[in-house]
């Protein structure tokens, strides 16, 4: 098939060209059919024009069946309280609140977004009876599609960006990423290399899994051989997901390596590193067609006269490596097997049992509840001060303050400051053209050129995606204020008083989202690193109990998922942080935090893996695993206080070494007549202790070099 020709222009400004032309022929057609809201369809183009064919195909069918959700809702509450607005407005907060938290835990975050905010948007025309409200929601419908509709087709038929021509570039460009994360760690578990690209690794590796995931999902809508075989790269990329965090578990395990010579411990470490790495080639040559045989799994064997000599906590260090191996083993099998199923396969693959979404909903936390108060408070504010003062905007003022509620949502931090000038920007921008520009267009074509040259401009000079924000910021007021329609009447004042109350509701939202605390990034970094070690504690409390195994084993993955979250949340915030305001903690300390809290992690999900020991053990073992406990309970206590800088390092150091001697004592006395895997499993479980006590004490002398009274000092 011959390819359409692109001019040589670049893939930045034939995309801004596409958003530019689709909005112009959306107005157009939306202004030749007399509809009475073209704005709503212009709007619908604008969040819709994602960088290939199946996002935005994924993104429309979000918003529209967003949209249907919020209409529907709005219609019902208007039908049940036509005539008592405080039940009227109780019953749309409450949707709002619903909304907001249905974001939190939900996959189908934009799906909530819209059908929070639409809802709002549609009950604010309920002085127009249920007709007329009708009305307004088909219009909605309408509206929305055709711009889905437009963009659709424009990005088809004209430079069109396909995600499954990005798919198998992805996939290869992880595996081959992966494959040097393998050499990195061989060469660190042999003692040769240093660290200084592990973390770059690292994050290349995380958004390359990040960008597979979402490009599949775009792939599966708009080819079908994708869509036939999509269980097959699910278990692909599952695969290459447990990949990445079996190697970070074995980086984990490598500092306790030191002094191990494990070129003569394992025998065939040579050999059992080419295999895993040919396994790794084969995955990625196999998109290629390559049908050489996968390296069968051997396993690490230890030489075990050498292993007889190390002390025993060095021992259960590498009882742990030879099972993260053997599971490495597993899966890069299971990779390389499952790539070339996808190649082989020519027609639809069933869908395994195990086989899930494309990603897991999140699990309820202490943001998802303040989600729902911060809604209900950002809507009641704005409410009242609709009905009592008479804002700027009048009922669209409560509009505002909703779509800026279930907005700063949408991401894990908001800059209230660079939001508010943002769209202060893009009001002035808007005001400027429907003062000088729009009342001197004559037609359609004027306005259609206008539209075309201000989206094009606009979505050309914010093309990254950092800027995402500003780009939206700068077209959605245009949008929204100046009222395109087929006859215009241009009123300033009018102008004037919507734009202020927009930036008014900024100003309310953020308020009611800093209440009853600050959400400035240092004080949120404290009090979610304070609830990371609360969830901490509740883990190690649920491990300790020893319920039986099909109740332990859900409550501790949810334990570990809720650790994960809050780990991901503070290196979030821990990048918002304003460092040239308070250059006393420099990022890089504040980076080493993190890596020490994500190291913390890894621990305890060693820990969940070993399990409490199940096997036959003494009362000296039985005494010894709750010395560690206790120890490690007590390393806790006071950061689930928030107590960061209180650790007394020498003294955990201390206590280590006095705990380290016990466990040697322990091991040395283990009866012969137990066998070697209650060894072996009695090992492992001290080591992983061990390993974790090893890990708080590494986080309490990272964090003693904080200044954390600096961070909890009032900012104005």
């Amino acid at each position: 098939m011959t390819q359409p020709l692109s001019f040589h222009l670049s893939l930045r400004l034939r995309e801004a060209l596409k958003a530019g032309l689709a909005m112009a022929v959306t107005c157009g057609v939306s202004l030749s059919l007399g509809w009475d809201n073209p704005s709503w369809a212009c709007i619908a183009v604008a969040v819709v024009s994602m960088p290939t064919i199946g996002e935005s195909i994924n993104r429309s069918f979000h918003r529209l069946l967003g949209t249907v959700m919020g209409g529907l809702v709005a219609l019902m509450i208007a039908v049940l309280f036509p005539q008592d607005r405080w039940l009227f407005l109780l019953c749309l907060s409450l949707w709002v609140a619903f909304s907001a938290y249905r974001m939190t835990v939900s996959r189908y975050l934009y799906v909530w977004f819209i059908a929070g905010y639409v809802g709002t948007l549609i009950a604010a025309y309920i002085g127009s009876g249920p007709q007329g409200l009708f009305n307004v929601f088909t219009a909605r419908i309408q509206e929305t599609a055709l711009g889905i509709i437009v963009y659709a087709v424009i990005s088809t038929l004209i430079w069109p960006q396909k995600s499954s021509d990005e798919l198998n570039r992805l996939l290869v460009d992880l595996l081959n990423t992966q494959k040097t994360l393998f050499n990195r760690y061989f060469d660190l578990m042999s003692g040769h290399g240093g660290e200084e690209t592990e973390a770059s690794l690292y994050a290349t590796e995380t958004q390359l899994v990040a960008r597979l995931a979402q490009r599949l999902q775009a792939a599966e809508i708009e080819q079908f051989e994708v869509y036939e075989t999509r269980h097959r790269w699910r278990q692909t990329l599952g695969l290459c997901q447990e990949l990445m965090e079996v190697l970070e578990l074995w980086r984990e395990s490598l500092s306790e390596l030191r002094g191990v010579d494990a070129a003569a411990l394992f025998s065939n470490l040579d050999d059992y590193r080419a295999d895993l790495l040919r396994r790794l080639d084969l995955a990625g040559l196999s998109r290629e067609g390559n049908g050489d045989a996968i390296p069968p799994e051997t396993g690490l064997n230890a030489d075990t006269e050498r292993l007889a000599e190390l002390p025993h906590h060095a021992r259960a260090v590498v009882h742990n490596v030879q099972l993260l191996m053997e599971r490495l083993e597993r899966v890069s099998h299971s990779l390389a097997t499952g790539v070339r199923r996808i190649s082989a396969d020519s027609g639809p693959t069933p869908e395994p049992a195990n086989a899930g979404g494309h990603a897991a909903a999140r699990l309820p936390d202490e943001d998802s509840l303040m989600a729902v108060f911060h809604a209900l408070l950002a809507f009641w504010m704005g409410a009242f001060f609709w009905i009592y003062v008479d804002v700027p905007g009048h009922m669209m003022f409560v509009v505002f303050v909703s779509v800026f509620a279930v907005l700063a949502l949408m991401g894990q931090q908001v800059d209230w400051v660079k939001l508010f000038a943002a769209e202060a920007w893009g009001a002035l921008l808007g005001g400027l053209l429907y003062v000088f520009v729009m009342p001197h267009l004559s037609g359609y074509f004027g306005l259609g050129t206008l539209l075309f040259v201000f989206t094009s401009s606009l979505y050309y000079v914010f093309w990254h995606p950092r800027m995402t924000m500003l780009k939206m910021a700068s077209i959605m007021p245009f949008l929204l204020l100046t009222g395109i329609q087929n006859k215009p009447s241009y009123d300033f004042a009018v102008f004037a008083n919507n734009a202020t109350g927009m930036l008014l509701s900024i100003v309310f939202t953020a308020f009611a989202f800093n209440f009853p605390y600050s959400q400035r990034p240092e004080k949120m970094f404290m009090r979610v690193t304070r609830r990371y070690f609360h969830q901490a504690g509740q883990f190690l409390e649920r491990f300790v109990r020893q319920p039986p195994p099909r109740e332990r084993q859900p409550a501790l993955r949810a334990s570990l998922a809720r650790m994960q979250t809050s780990a991901g949340k503070i290196g979030g915030w821990g990048r918002s942080i304003d460092y040239k305001l308070m250059p006393c903690n420099p990022p890089e300390r504040t980076s080493a935090l993190v890596g020490c809290l994500n190291s913390i992690t890894y621990r305890f999900r060693m820990l969940a893996d070993a399990g409490r020991q199940t096997l036959p053990m003494g009362d000296a073992c039985r005494a010894q695993a709750l010395a560690w406990e206790a120890a490690i309970g007590g390393a806790l206590e006071p950061w689930t206080m928030g107590r960061f800088e209180v650790a007394d390092v020498p003294a955990l150091r201390t206590r280590l070494a006095s705990l380290e001697a016990g466990l040697e004592n322990v091991l040395s006395t283990f009866p012969v007549e137990d066998g070697e895997e209650a060894y072996a499993g009695t090992s492992r479980l001290l080591g992983c202790y061990r390993a974790l006590y090893r890990a708080l004490i590494t986080y309490a002398e990272t964090a003693d070099g904080i200044d954390w009274n600096h961070w909890r000092e009032s900012r104005f």
